[in-house]
């Protein structure tokens, strides 16, 4: 750790022993998220969750900043939404201080009621009522922010990623019959529980108002991202999130924000690999943008009404040159996992084993997928370059054979025969 580096947690420490009134005695770091560094830290008993923005994200900069998070946790007081409480924000160290949930995050099919029932809670408040100061008041205006976004962190820019902005905009299907506030990252990760009866939702970074079917989508797209399934989702959903919001759910609807919950995935994890700061893990993005822009191509290929063919499967000669050593480099992971003792670090190996792996299988076809790649001129009409596109992000889940696997899964729908 760099003097500087030490200097600024000492300093947080100093802050929260000052906002809880003691001696800070546990102070355990957590995560690093796309903008927010994450420590549990307790004086005594006492224990709250102090959420940091380093400025080094790919999302830091952005209108996403930490104090409109805030805000969100400050309008939700006294609402009955289950979120954490804000306890202190300190504007010169860029950090926030939060009261520690009860809980458990980890997945299981019975949390998803007690996920939508919560979710019609906060459906059911009076947006009006809230008060968050230049939050845009409608739909529209988030899927504009995350453009914004993309043009200012993703370099060099995304065909895929500026074509999906196009798409969705002449899709849009109109402003909600009801505004409401989106916690705009709902779903499997994101949510707290003690023997399947939700205390909380987190990380409400991406929160904003819109059309409540958004954060409906974003479970179903989380779900994908975590490799879950939903069973009987649009049972549960007519069961436990209609009656608590007093809406039904549109199956249309519901497909179009499905394909902005992936975009917005794609756009994070493309600003992740774009970002420079040296030591910073972008192996998870890396993994799953093939997959993603697989799930975004698809989701504009359905709203276009586009019949994508299948793509050829890429072919490459036996071996190339240095094929053997980038076998033994990727079997000799294990040894070196053994040997690591810290956790973030051993999490860290693991990911780089799993893409050494799948490269030391299917490098081979890098140089024919180069080819193809190069001799595609842009299509002049939309569908044909949804299959180009399509085509290359085939391409490239061959190189990753794990993603791939992601790439295949459907999304829970509504069917319209269920709708009331």
């Amino acid at each position: 750790m760099t003097g500087e580096r030490s200097d600024g947690v000492a300093a947080l420490r100093r802050w929260v022993a000052d906002t809880l009134g003691g001696e800070v005695t546990s102070w355990r770091r957590l995560a690093e998220g796309n903008s927010r560094s994450l420590w549990f830290a307790g004086t005594g008993s006492d224990e709250a969750v102090l959420r940091v923005d380093a400025e080094d994200g790919p999302l830091s900069g952005t209108e996403l900043t930490l104090h409109r998070e805030a805000a969100v946790y400050r309008a939700l007081g006294g609402t009955g939404v289950l979120a954490p409480r804000l306890l202190a924000v300190d504007v010169e160290r860029q950090a926030m201080l939060l009261t520690r949930v009860p809980g458990s995050a980890a997945w299981t099919d019975q949390v998803l009621d007690g996920l939508l029932r919560e979710l019609g809670r906060l459906h059911s408040v009076d947006a009006r009522r809230l008060d968050l100061p230049g939050f845009d008041r409608c739909a529209r205006g988030d899927l504009d922010l995350w453009a914004r976004i993309a043009a200012a962190r993703i370099d060099p820019p995304s065909p895929l990623v500026d074509l999906a902005f196009t798409v969705l905009r002449e899709h849009f299907p109109g402003e909600p019959e009801r505004l409401v506030l989106c916690h705009g990252d709902a779903g499997p990760g994101n949510v707290m529980h003690e023997n399947g009866t939700v205390t909380a939702l987190l990380d409400w970074e991406f929160a904003h108002f819109g059309d409540p079917v958004d954060d409906l989508a974003w479970v179903t797209a989380r779900a994908v991202l975590y490799g879950l399934d939903l069973p009987g989702f649009a049972e549960r959903v007519r069961e436990h999130y209609e009656p608590a919001a007093g809406l039904t759910v549109e199956d249309g609807r519901l497909a179009y924000w499905q394909a902005v919950a992936l975009l917005r995935n794609l756009v994070s994890c493309h600003a992740a690999v774009a970002n420079p700061v040296r030591g910073r893990d972008r192996l998870v993005h890396l993994m799953l943008i093939p997959a993603l822009e697989r799930l975004v191509i698809d989701a504009l290929a359905r709203l276009e009404g586009v019949e994508l063919a299948p793509t050829p499967t890429p072919e490459g000669p036996a071996d190339l040159p240095g094929g053997d050593v980038l076998r033994e480099v990727a079997a000799g992971f294990d040894t070196i996992l053994r040997a690591l003792t810290d956790a973030e670090a051993r999490s860290r190996a693991k990911r780089m084993r799993i893409l050494l792996g799948q490269l030391a299988r299917t490098w081979t076809l890098a140089p024919g997928i180069a080819r193809a790649d190069a001799a595609a001129e842009p299509a002049c009409d939309r569908a044909g370059r949804l299959q180009q596109l399509a085509d290359a992000a085939e391409r490239r889940l061959a190189l990753f054979p794990r993603s791939a696997v992601m790439a295949r899964a459907e999304l829970a729908s509504m069917p319209r025969e269920a709708v009331r």
